[in-house]
């Protein structure tokens, strides 16, 4: 099982966005892992930090980026994969933040959204395959976004599956 920490920062208007730090996805690969996923334990993925002016009410997203996961599947034929986090109470199948108004949207290569806890099963290739998704603040609820931090934790979890003749 992997872990993802995202944190960031929303800013209001009249404040610098150089001097903010970018939200950060840093999966740390575990030993109890059930799929291998290539690259370095803390590799670092970074969305970009927002303004709160560029969320146009309940729905609307920013700040997206790549998240790649390279899997070794193990003479299978298909990987489940379950993203585990608290899910916003605002937003159904968002990952929930500290800011009431703002969650985490992950996407898949499909451009489907990949909710917290329900299970995603993708084809795989036996010499590895590439799976693309993609991280997003989302505003969750109508009114103003306010300033501040955001953070949020998923556990990956992939399990492999062989179809039997």
């Amino acid at each position: 099982m992997s872990v993802i920490a995202f944190s960031g920062q929303i800013i209001c208007p009249a404040l610098g966005i150089d001097d903010l730090p970018p939200l950060i996805i840093s999966p740390k690969v575990r030993s109890a892992m059930v799929a291998s996923v290539s690259g370095p334990a803390d590799m670092i993925v970074m969305l970009p930090t927002v303004s709160s002016t560029s969320f146009q009410g309940k729905g609307s997203y920013t700040g997206t980026t790549d998240l790649t996961l390279e899997l070794s599947p193990p003479d299978a034929d298909v990987a489940q994969i379950t993203f585990t986090g608290i899910s916003s109470a605002s937003e159904q199948g968002v990952l929930a933040t500290q800011n009431d108004a703002v969650g985490i949207e992950l996407r898949d290569m499909y451009s489907r959204r990949v909710s917290p806890g329900s299970p995603v099963y993708y084809q795989v290739e036996p010499y590895g395959s590439r799976l693309q998704f993609t991280a997003s603040y989302i505003q969750t609820t109508e009114g103003e976004v306010a300033s501040g931090n955001i953070s949020a934790t998923v556990h990956v979890e992939v399990k492999y599956l062989k179809f039997v003749e």
